[in-house]
């Protein structure tokens, strides 16, 4: 199983990244993007099964990454994780698919 982390703050992506056993809960694969397009890339060449994808990603917001999804019909599921705690930058993940979510810090 294969998984996409996305986020623009390095720091955010090397704990996702180290604090998760990743080989334990059977990912063989982590996939990391700093942006939309890279995030859409991967998502379109690996396919992955699971994406963790931050609500504001540089000037771009994740909610384009789940637009992408939803268009290419992927299966992948997707947890948000945001800085902000304001219910409004969640809700429109949830609208297109997010699973669950994720306060900063993780």
């Amino acid at each position: 199983m294969k998984i996409l982390i996305v986020d623009d703050e390095s720091h955010v992506v090397d704990a996702v990244t180290l604090l998760v056993p990743w080989e334990e809960l059977g990912i063989s694969k982590v996939l990391i993007a700093f942006s939309v397009q890279q995030a859409n890339e991967l998502l379109d060449m690996e396919r992955p099964e699971i994406a963790i994808v931050d609500v504001v990603i540089g000037d771009a917001l994740g909610t384009e990454i789940l637009a992408h999804i939803n268009e290419r019909k992927l299966p992948t599921k997707v947890i948000v994780i945001s800085g902000y705690d304001d219910y409004e930058y969640i809700r429109n993940m949830f609208v297109l698919g997010g699973i669950d979510y994720l306060l900063k810090p993780i």
